[in-house]
């Protein structure tokens, strides 16, 4: 919302359900698919971001139609609605390639292989997206994401619940923090700079099929060892019990077994790179930004 505040533009935010967050106060509040709809055919936006989907695994999982629904068919109902002056950009996801493994996404990569109810609609909505640009001439786009982080995450999320951690045990509150399986990878960027490159999509004359990612991913033990040394606290790591110590204290616990396959996916992001993209939060930056917020 800042950059594009930022960019001089009058924003409008929708949401199902109230957020208590100041930053959040002006956004309208819909019941259904169709107040949504009626809404926006009565403001007549210049530009949609549609970044809203379901994204609680089980969740997906137990309401399968539902998904399709909010993940895969409402981007398509919201484009049958506005009219074709209007610009709309699809947030797809990089869950969309998940089933080749250890894969590096290429610009306009065909080789779809998605493995769960998110991803199986998320790919929906891409394909529809790129279908109304190409056979209705519609100014339609696609941002392929990636694993996406903000200081404004909810604490359930791995690096929230790391940063709220090293507050407690600096602060004198010394929990064992429990992790799940660290070993897998994320391509992670920082939500301002994710934030940008939707902004720079905007502004094309036309629309467009893009990857908003950085050049390499890390490991999600690596993510937790710099986002503690950035707080000030040195990890030593013992993966035989599989715990990390600070000093002669267990401060984590995680698991070592990786019990199920986790697909390693990167991506080749050129496009953005080739209209001025770059982004703002790399390396030491990036997890200072997260810790010091």
């Amino acid at each position: 919302m800042v950059v594009l505040l930022r960019n001089e533009y009058k924003i409008f935010g929708f949401t199902r359900n109230k957020i208590d967050d100041p930053f959040f106060n002006d956004c309208i509040i819909f019941d259904t698919n169709e107040d949504l709809e009626n809404i926006l055919k009565n403001i007549q936006p210049d530009i949609i971001f549609h970044l809203a989907s379901l994204t609680n695994s089980e969740e997906c999982v137990k309401n399968k139609i539902q998904t399709l629904e909010i993940n895969g068919l409402l981007i398509c109902k919201i484009i049958d609605k506005m009219g074709s002056n209007c610009k709309i950009i699809n947030a797809s996801s990089c869950e969309i390639y998940k089933g080749n493994g250890t894969y590096e996404i290429q610009e306009d990569d065909l080789n779809y292989n998605a493995t769960h109810p998110y991803a199986f609609a998320k790919l929906l909505a891409h394909q529809m997206v790129k279908y109304y640009r190409e056979s209705d001439n519609r100014w339609t786009a696609n941002a392929t994401l990636f694993t996406t982080e903000s200081p404004f995450r909810k604490d359930t999320f791995l690096i929230k619940k790391c940063v709220n951690h090293i507050k407690e045990w600096k602060s004198g509150f010394k929990r064992i923090l429990k992790l799940g399986n660290i070993s897998s990878y994320r391509n992670i960027n920082h939500a301002y700079d994710v934030a940008n490159a939707l902004v720079l999509i905007s502004k094309q004359d036309r629309g467009d099929d893009y990857l908003v990612c950085g050049d390499d991913y890390l490991s999600v033990k690596d993510i937790v060892i710099n986002l503690y040394k950035e707080g000030g606290l040195d990890l030593i790591e013992n993966s035989e019990k599989s715990l990390f110590y600070l000093g002669n204290e267990v401060i984590i616990e995680f698991n070592s077994y990786n019990r199920t396959f986790e697909a390693q996916l990167n991506g080749k992001c050129q496009k953005l790179r080739n209209l001025g993209w770059k982004r703002y939060f790399e390396g030491d930056l990036f997890f200072k930004n997260l810790i010091n917020f």
